[in-house]
């Protein structure tokens, strides 16, 4: 940093040296502004980290989202297909009456898809969703743990975020009980 000149009776030495200050002051507040905003940068990328962890509990909640998605439209499918054979099979049976009366032989129904599919299908349906009170608190217990872990785990990934940004170690806050 240069030193304020001191006036002289000497006007065009005076002008010279206030120049030379002014611009060596212009050139200072210009790398100020520059170190500032490179800063900002930074602290604004790690506080976007801090908040969006890689594996964390953000993740895992989007994942369980889609998968809650598919399984509810798996089970859409399911049930309008259960409507639609039920439609089916009531279609069949009218048209059997109506072979019956008018004197006409019995019709066998042709055989399409893989036999037993449908009751295969029924069966990972029922299992995939819990049955008794005691399966879904069963079920809740162990979601609740999976929550805490990643909690846990996001709290660790800020402490770091923050002891970067700080430059000194910082504990993660502790678990309220």
């Amino acid at each position: 940093v240069c030193d304020v000149p001191v006036i002289t009776n000497d006007t065009q030495d005076n002008v010279l040296r206030f120049r030379q200050y002014v611009q060596a002051l212009q050139l200072r507040l210009r790398t100020t502004q520059v170190d500032c905003e490179n800063l900002t940068r930074q602290i604004q990328q790690l506080r976007q980290e801090a908040h969006e962890p890689l594996l964390g509990a953000a993740s895992l909640r989007q994942k369980l989202d889609k998968l809650a998605e598919e399984n509810s439209l798996m089970h859409a499918q399911a049930e309008e297909n259960r409507k639609m054979r039920l439609e089916l099979e009531a279609k069949e049976m009218e048209l059997s009456a109506k072979r019956q009366a008018l004197g006409l032989p019995e019709l066998q129904r042709p055989v399409t898809g893989r036999p037993g599919t449908a009751p295969a299908v029924e069966a990972v349906l029922a299992m995939s969703e819990p049955s008794t009170t005691e399966a879904f608190k069963s079920k809740c217990r162990a979601l609740k743990r999976e929550l805490e872990v990643e909690r846990e785990r996001t709290l660790q990934l800020r402490a770091k975020a923050c002891s970067q940004i700080l430059g000194r170690e910082v504990s993660p806050p502790r678990k309220e009980f």
